[in-house]
């Protein structure tokens, strides 16, 4: 996920630091080195070009640490060398130790290094602002220098225990405090019990099914599969992996209805434990609901646990009846994403996007005949 998010945010960089027609001194993006979390990109241009602000996020940083990121100028096609003058606004967190300048010859490139000091910052996002210019740019007509002034941006995570972050007390969770996941799970089916999607004889009987066998005996027949920090990390950030269990391995907020090895049947629920993870939730903290694993925090979408709840609800009260080929049918699935639908609605939830397709039942059975209830 780290990989995906930063190389988005590097193109996007790219193409901020070329000015339009610019055939003097410009900036470029490279490579950035392990240490480097971001290229700074600024730009100069010929007469005309206006002024520039762009958004570089360094992306999720631990408290506690530093993170380099190099500026860099290249000289293009200008005869003579010129000097560039880096300058950051409106933050102590990130600096220039050494030189805030650096003279550019023609033909080569110049570095400085800004230094994103974390330590002492409590949880949540800071903004600083770079500018650049040039000092020893003619003034006009015969040069006019396209002053660049850059937001960077940082989030800075703290360790995945609830409660250590303050945006902690907004994650949702029924009554007062934090409970386990199946305790989240029983909580849920009651709420949705008093809702229109529960008062209906098709909720009704979708609920009374996970009641009785799902959710007794501490959700005995409920297998949480957790997302959490594999060994790799891209750029710092840890990279997530899905550990796999009776031969499935739902992500974050997806479920799925099987047969385990002995002859039973289970609901596996997907639940993020993963560092990338709980940061996100922390972002968006209305979004998400948040449990106990083992003591662990693990956190869930509302919306994708609401619906697919429901969903597999429905798959577990057909019991295979309609199955083809060991898989629900075409019309079971139409039925359950309809299933989970409803339960979003009554919960005031946005309704899921998705809808049977490939990986799901594709084979057409006409006798199947849709919940209604019992």
């Amino acid at each position: 996920m780290g990989t995906e998010g930063e190389s988005t945010q590097a193109g996007r960089g790219e193409r901020l630091g070329r000015a339009p027609h610019a055939h003097g001194l410009v900036a470029r993006w490279v490579a950035p080195s392990l240490l480097a979390a971001f290229l700074l990109a600024w730009s100069v241009g010929v007469r005309g070009d206006p002024p520039g602000e762009s958004q570089l996020d360094l992306g999720m940083r631990w408290a506690e640490s530093s993170v380099e990121v190099t500026l860099e100028a290249q000289n293009v096609s200008c005869d003579g060398a010129h000097t560039f003058l880096f300058e950051i606004q409106g933050a102590t967190w990130l600096t220039i130790p050494g030189s805030r300048t650096v003279t550019v010859p023609k033909g080569e490139t110049g570095t400085s290094t800004a230094v994103a000091n974390l330590r002492g910052l409590a949880p949540g996002t800071y903004h600083a602002k770079v500018k650049v210019s040039c000092t020893s740019c003619p003034p006009p007509p015969a040069c006019e220098v396209d002053r660049t002034t850059f937001d960077v941006s940082v989030d800075v995570n703290v360790a995945a225990t609830f409660g250590a972050d303050p945006r902690d007390s907004g994650l949702a969770t029924f009554g007062n405090g934090i409970a386990d996941c199946c305790t989240l799970l029983t909580q849920l089916s009651t709420t949705l019990g008093r809702t229109g999607f529960g008062q209906g004889a098709r909720g009704a009987a979708i609920l009374k099914r996970l009641d009785e066998a799902y959710l007794e005996n501490g959700c005995s027949d409920v297998t949480f599969i957790e997302t959490i920090d594999g060994d790799q990390t891209c750029r710092g950030v840890p990279v997530a992996t899905t550990v796999e269990q009776y031969g499935v391995s739902p992500g974050p907020g997806e479920a799925v209805y099987f047969s385990n090895s002995l002859g039973g049947e289970e609901i596996a629920i997907g639940l993020d434990l993963s560092t990338r993870g709980i940061w996100q939730a922390r972002k968006s903290p209305a979004d998400y609901y948040v449990c106990l694993v083992d003591g662990r925090m693990a956190v869930v979408k509302r919306q994708d646990l609401v619906h697919n709840f429901a969903h597999e609800g429905l798959h577990a009260l057909r019991e295979g009846t309609y199955n083809l080929n060991g898989r629900a049918c075409l019309e079971e699935e139409r039925d359950a994403f309809a299933a989970g639908n409803e339960a979003c609605e009554a919960m005031h939830l946005p309704l899921s996007t998705d809808a049977p397709g490939p990986g799901y039942g594709a084979t057409p059975n006409p006798g199947y005949q849709p919940v209604t209830g019992r």
